[in-house]
């Protein structure tokens, strides 16, 4: 792997903007949809469950992918891996734009969140790589303003797009961006070989994976159809699936992550407090615009700035 300190320092930021502006397409697409659900539900005829997946599974994608993410690349290579993802980030855009079915466009939002699973721990793999332990406080500072800048500029941003053109165009606006910093990124970026040849660890990749969205299916159906068998056998599931995968990792000789992160207060207290304030900003964007919608006539941009508080001082918490 090449040092660091070697490349030139042109080299280097151009990247790291290019880098910046795929975490800022990433940030849009975790509140951008919101303000268009009303719309949505609208054309697509979909069902307040069906609009509720439209939002996690983005996120569920994510979350349970951004562990194997980070091991997949210290194995197989950063830059040809977030290359990858680059692309499946972008064609699932398009996918999502032109979804012609409440299915469809889950589908579509399933690859997007895979490929922003990838995007966000590799981009910091890369910041490693690219600049010396000098400079990367200034890169990890740009990269982590792009991501916060995202999230509260997606509301606004959304309904523009969705009352100027249509629904759609809140989707199409990542494919300049990504393919932007894939010609960057292709072209300036070091070659990046996997450095690691430690076991992946299947198992515990396949039982978070699968806790997680049954767990979520489950709550999201009792939403819906209320306590029925149908909702509370996968619930159940999910929370039997995750038990198994914390013992599991317990036992793994390989395990998808370190339990013992858990032994410092400030990290079991961070990742507790950032659960339910992402738990609270995700349940307020989905219910506030159809609220501002349906009550009071809103439009999609009006909507976007009507929430834009909510977002920023949940932020600032």
């Amino acid at each position: 792997m090449s040092d660091p300190g070697r490349s030139p320092v042109a080299g280097r930021w151009w990247s790291l903007a290019a880098i910046a502006v795929t975490m800022l397409a990433v940030g849009l697409n975790l509140t951008m949809l919101n303000v268009a659900l009303p719309t949505i539900a609208v054309d697509l005829e979909a069902s307040t469950s069906q609009l509720q997946w439209f939002v996690a599974v983005y996120m569920l994608v994510l979350a349970a992918g951004l562990l194997p993410a980070g091991v997949l690349g210290d194995r197989v290579g950063q830059k040809r891996l977030y290359l990858g993802a680059l692309a499946l980030f972008g064609v699932a855009s398009v996918g999502c734009a032109y979804a012609g079915s409440p299915a469809a466009l889950i589908a579509a939002r399933v690859l997007l969140g895979a490929g922003a699973a990838f995007l966000i721990p590799l981009s910091i793999s890369l910041l490693v790589v690219l600049f010396a332990p000098e400079e990367r406080p200034r890169a990890i500072a740009w990269w982590t303003t792009a991501v916060v800048v995202g999230i509260p500029i997606g509301p606004v941003l959304g309904g523009a797009l969705v009352d100027r053109f249509w629904w759609g165009a809140a989707f199409l606006i990542n494919v300049p961006l990504v393919l932007a910093a894939f010609i960057v990124l292709a072209r300036l970026m070091p070659p990046t070989p996997g450095t690691t040849r430690e076991r992946i660890d299947t198992v515990g990749m396949a039982l978070s994976s699968a806790g997680l969205v049954a767990l979520v299916h489950g709550l999201i159906g009792l939403g819906h159809r209320g306590m029925s068998p149908v909702t509370l056998v996968p619930a159940l599931a999910g929370i039997v699936l995750l038990a198994l995968f914390g013992y599991w990792l317990r036992r793994a000789p390989h395990p998808l992550f370190d339990l013992r992160m858990f032994r410092s207060t400030g990290f079991t207290v961070g990742a507790l407090l950032t659960t339910v304030g992402t738990f609270a900003l995700m349940g307020a964007l989905f219910v506030l615009p159809q609220y501002f919608q349906a009550i009071w006539g809103a439009g999609a941009w009006e909507i976007g700035l009507r929430v834009l508080p909510v977002v920023a001082g949940l932020l600032v918490g």
